[in-house]
Formats: C-alpha cells, structure tokens, sequence
C-alpha cells in the first residue's frame, strides 16, 4: 500500500519492529501455545480469525504461519 501512495489511509503503516507493532494494540501478536490456551479456555464455541498477509507480509511468513496452525495448534486444540 505504501508503494501504491495509499499509505496510512488504506488502514496500515509500516513499522520498524515486532515491540512498535505490540504497542498499538491494533493487532495482536501471540505464540501458538498462547493461542492454544486461549481456545481451550474458550470453550466450544472459541475461534481464531487469521490474515496471514496483513499489510504485505512475505507470503513465505504467512505460509509459516498458517503451517504452525495447521500442525501446531489445530491438533491441540481437537
């Protein structure tokens, strides 16, 4: 988006490190086993909602990602 001239107005700004990115609360940032956790605390009905490519992540990291879900947290969690 930044490259488009879209920048900030399309909803996402770049940042320098994973730390910037926490702070503002806009998305979070968690492990596979906080995840877990999460879902079996949740109950039956708890969910996840994933976007592997947010603002431009490498697809090679979101593939990473939706792999640790697949192996990781989906067979923890079933």
């Amino acid at each position: 988006m930044v490259e488009a001239g879209i920048g900030a107005e399309g909803g996402y700004r770049p940042f320098e490190n994973l730390e910037e990115l926490k702070a503002t609360g806009q998305y979070r940032v968690i492990t596979p086993q906080q995840l877990i956790d999460e879902l079996k605390a949740g109950g039956p009905f708890a969910g996840a909602l994933l976007h592997p490519m947010m603002g431009g992540i490498p697809p090679a990291v979101a593939w990473e990602s939706l792999r640790l879900i697949e192996h990781v947290v989906i067979p923890a969690v079933t």
